[in-house]
């Protein structure tokens, strides 16, 4: 062998242009039969050390911190194994589909840390969980166990992960059909006692809760046959509709006020909707994920016939300016029937990405008046 590989000119080539052709290989199966062609080749190609899984790597996903040799060629393998498998959750969570759900999982938390540091960014990991998802069940049939009679809780991990997709479900493109028996109506509008309690209690979100509100959208906002929402979605501007991936708001550490108006494009409301409420961040990680968001708010109009009565601003909320006319009541009013036409509570939670929250409203005025909402930011 050692005489040969002296006589033929390719063995004499660099270290370096041997790992380079088999990079530019199209296929993991090239590489392997490549460098399967002698011991000589596999001692190039095949080591932690060798320049093609950290080549390789990078045109795939995004790097967002720097691997060592051996450890890039391990998160390369198993990205490659894992992702490959066609994985359904038909009968519930077991090891295959919590493994299958850690790389999606830690796939979406380096795309968000890119956006954060970056700030617009083409991640190379959202394209690769759509090329995925493009060929899975994991969004038309977003429970877990579905075939099951009782299926058992689904975990933690599925709910997040199914959530922090929820972008890319409502992307027309990815032909997303949900099923009403993947939300219980129930849990969605809060029609029993144990499913009014609120959607975060103690630093905990309640990740299921959560997921029946988004399969409810899912199904409402993508599926013709329903009727409701399908057509208003659909034939809006792209402009309007949710655009994942593209930036991340920067994560406020502290509880935080907001007032403003609910502005309708080519709307005007008489007398304006007021809105005001907060923001704060759940400190700890919830499915795996952090960056989550409790966001509660009230939109309202004063009784046109109740002048407000006017007070100072006791530090909960933006300081007043010259346009804080509609804002100079004093909050919150003693009497709320008598003193407002419209008054309605929303509670929810803004997702790790920044640009979508979910959750439900009731009307203090009409309590049988409630149900789930989601907001995106254009």
């Amino acid at each position: 062998m050692a005489e040969n590989c002296s006589r033929n000119s390719f063995f004499r080539l660099p270290t370096e242009i041997i790992q380079y052709i088999a990079y530019l290989l199209p296929r993991d199966i090239d590489m392997v039969n490549f460098a399967q062609c002698c011991p000589w080749l596999a001692a190039k190609t095949l080591p932690g050390h060798s320049s093609i899984w950290r080549s390789r790597f990078i045109d795939l996903y995004d790097v967002t911190r720097q691997y060592a040799s051996n450890e890039v060629k391990v998160e390369y393998q198993i990205r490659a194994i894992v992702l490959s498998q066609s994985i359904s959750f038909k009968f519930g969570q077991k090891e295959a589909q919590t493994l299958w759900l850690e790389v999606l999982r830690d796939m979406l938390r380096e795309s968000y840390w890119l956006l954060e540091s970056n700030g617009p960014y083409t991640s190379k990991n959202h394209q690769k969980i759509r090329d995925i998802l493009s060929n899975s069940e994991l969004l038309n049939r977003p429970v877990s166990g579905y075939s099951q009679k009782d299926a058992g809780s689904p975990s933690d991990l599925f709910c997040a992960t199914q959530l922090c997709l929820t972008g890319l479900a409502l992307d027309p493109l990815m032909s997303v059909q949900c099923l009403r028996t993947d939300y219980d109506v129930g849990v969605v509008y809060g029609y029993r006692a144990e499913n009014s309690r609120p959607i975060v209690l103690e630093n905990k979100l309640d990740l299921q809760k959560l997921l029946h509100i988004r399969n409810f959208w899912l199904r409402h906002l993508l599926c013709p046959t329903e009727a409701t929402f399908h057509a208003s979605y659909i034939n809006l501007a792209p402009r309007y509709k949710p655009r994942s991936w593209v930036s991340l708001d920067p994560l406020n550490f502290e509880r935080s006020y907001f007032r403003g108006i609910r502005r309708t494009p080519d709307y005007v409301v008489q007398p304006p909707d007021l809105v005001r409420g907060f923001c704060e961040p759940i400190a700890d990680f919830q499915g795996g994920f952090s960056g989550w968001r409790r966001i509660c708010f009230v939109i309202y109009q004063w009784d046109q016939e109740q002048p407000p009565v006017l007070s100072a601003n006791d530090g909960t909320e933006p300081a007043l300016d010259e346009n804080a006319g509609p804002f100079e009541a004093k909050w919150p009013p003693p009497d709320f029937e008598s003193d407002f036409y419209l008054v309605q509570v929303y509670e929810g939670v803004i997702l790790p990405e920044g640009r979508m929250m979910i959750g439900t409203w009731i009307d203090l005025l009409e309590t049988l008046d409630k149900g789930p909402f989601i907001f995106w930011k254009r």
